[in-house]
């Protein structure tokens, strides 16, 4: 698979890289109230904001951004 692109699993997870990575992260930024930096890489700080957005939507936790996660984004804000 690309790098910023889903796999058919359909979920970012630490390493991916690319403008979709951007999105995830300015959504958390937006959802959590945090100023985690937008450079494009699922890094070790973004898999923490996203386990931190699955905590608090009752997701599973697991630091994957996924279709679940866009799921609850789309009625989410904190």
């Amino acid at each position: 698979r690309s790098k910023g692109t889903p796999y058919e699993g359909g979920y970012f997870k630490k390493g991916d890289k690319g403008s979709e990575v951007k999105n995830v992260q300015k959504f958390l930024n937006w959802a959590l109230s945090i100023k985690l930096s937008v450079d494009g890489s699922y890094g070790q700080l973004t898999k923490e904001a996203v386990e931190r957005y699955e905590r608090t939507v009752q997701n599973k936790d697991n630091g994957q951004f996924g279709k679940n996660d866009l799921a609850k984004a789309k009625e989410y804000r904190n």
